[in-house]
C-alpha cells in the first residue's frame, strides 16, 4: 500500500470512529488498523526526511557519525 494509499485509509478509519454507529468492537479494531496505518507512515516520513538530508549533504552526515547501511546505499547511488 502506498503512502497516498495509507493516508486515504487513515482518513476513512477517522470518519468510522467519528461516526455514532460504529460499535465499540469496531471501533477498537479500526484504532488498531489506524495505529499500524500511522506508524508506516511516520515511518516512511522519517526515512525520506534521512534521505532528503543524505542527498543534500552527505558529507555532513558522514561527519555526525551517522551513517547506516541505507545511507551506504545513497551514497553508492550518488556515484553512479
Amino acid at each position: 500500500m502506498s503512502i497516498e494509499e495509507k493516508i486515504k485509509r487513515l482518513e476513512d478509519i477517522v470518519n468510522k470512529m467519528e461516526d455514532q454507529d460504529t460499535s465499540i468492537e469496531d471501533s477498537i479494531s479500526l484504532y488498531s488498523e489506524g495505529l499500524s496505518l500511522y506508524k508506516d507512515c511516520i515511518n516512511f516520513l522519517e526515512k525520506t526526511t534521512r534521505k532528503i538530508e543524505v542527498m543534500k549533504n552527505p558529507s555532513n552526515v558522514v561527519k555526525k557519525g551517522s551513517v547506516d547501511k541505507e545511507d551506504i546505499t545513497l551514497f553508492e547511488q550518488q556515484d553512479s
